[in-house]
């Protein structure tokens, strides 16, 4: 992970930068749609992209350039650090559904405006409208792209509200430790070397993992996650 509990906010950040930072195939080309629609309503706009296909141990293979994009590959942990302080928003448009994403912890502790798709885990871990948006439908159709963008227009008109958003994340954001700490839990469960507290399932009334960072089904799937706040999601 990227950040460490308490970590300082950055001094700066540019209320028109936006940040993708994964493997291409999760919605680079979607996030480099949006900025552009962005871009024809206030050139100031600019998308930086950390990853790259070599993140999954690909060979790296250069987009066709596009104005306002910086396109920084495999980078350090720093380097992606100073990228997110740097940013408003994070793009996580995809139809991939994970099970969970180290890329919503990070930008929330960031304090970058998370704007996803309602897929996997995302709808899990964020709060529409309260610490993150979620954007219906198919990310790769105009019309989703086109609610993304102008989500953000109205976003930067209303800089309370956005602040808002971000810093509502930023208090409920999971640090490393704590996401750590459930993994080698979790594991310990699986091979029999330890026990977890279970409650019942909000969704199914099955049986729930109490886990450091939630609560986890064994049967549905479900994940509650327990924000560092402790509030609920």
């Amino acid at each position: 992970g990227v950040f460490a509990a308490g970590e300082a906010e950055a001094p700066r950040r540019d209320p028109h930068q936006l940040i993708y930072f994964s493997h291409p195939s999760k919605g680079l080309e979607t996030a480099r749609e949006v900025l552009a629609i962005l871009r024809r309503a206030d050139p100031r706009f600019h998308l930086e992209v950390a990853g790259g296909a070599r993140l999954w141990g690909g060979s790296e293979e250069a987009a066709a350039p596009l104005e306002g994009v910086g396109d920084h590959g495999l980078l350090s942990q720093r380097r992606l650090s100073s990228l997110l302080l740097g940013s408003t928003y994070s793009l996580q448009l995809q139809d991939r559904e994970e099970p969970g994403a180290l890329a919503i912890p990070e930008a929330r502790r960031a304090g970058c405006v998370l704007l996803a798709s309602p897929v996997g885990c995302y709808p899990e871990q964020v709060d529409d409208g309260v610490d993150g948006i979620l954007i219906p439908g198919d990310h790769r159709k105009p019309e989703v792209r086109n609610a993304a963008a102008e989500k953000i227009l109205w976003l930067e008109a209303h800089p309370e509200e956005r602040q808002s958003l971000a810093s509502r994340a930023r208090r409920g954001a999971l640090d490393t430790d704590t996401l750590a700490a459930a993994w080698t839990q979790h594991w310990g469960v699986l091979l029999g070397l330890e026990a977890a507290p279970t409650v019942a399932c909000a969704e199914c009334d099955g049986q729930a993992l109490r886990l450091a960072d939630g609560d986890h089904c064994r049967e549905c799937g479900r994940f509650s996650p327990r924000r560092q706040d402790g509030e609920s999601p």
